[in-house]
């Protein structure tokens, strides 16, 4: 099986919690994260699926 790797950056935010961003879905945010709360795997996966039908 082939693996893909997307790196994600957490950003603090100001008003408390955190947001994400892909850089290789630089459309995409995800402002309701919290680094106990959020499944990443979710979130990458609904990122990748509004970015393919997108297009």
């Amino acid at each position: 099986m082939n693996k893909l790797f997307f790196p994600a950056l957490f950003h603090k935010a100001e008003e408390g919690g955190f947001w994400i961003s892909f850089p290789d879905i630089p459309e995409w945010l995800n402002e309701d994260a919290t680094l106990l709360g959020v499944n990443f795997s979710q979130v990458l996966q609904e990122a990748l699926i509004q970015k393919i039908y997108s297009r």
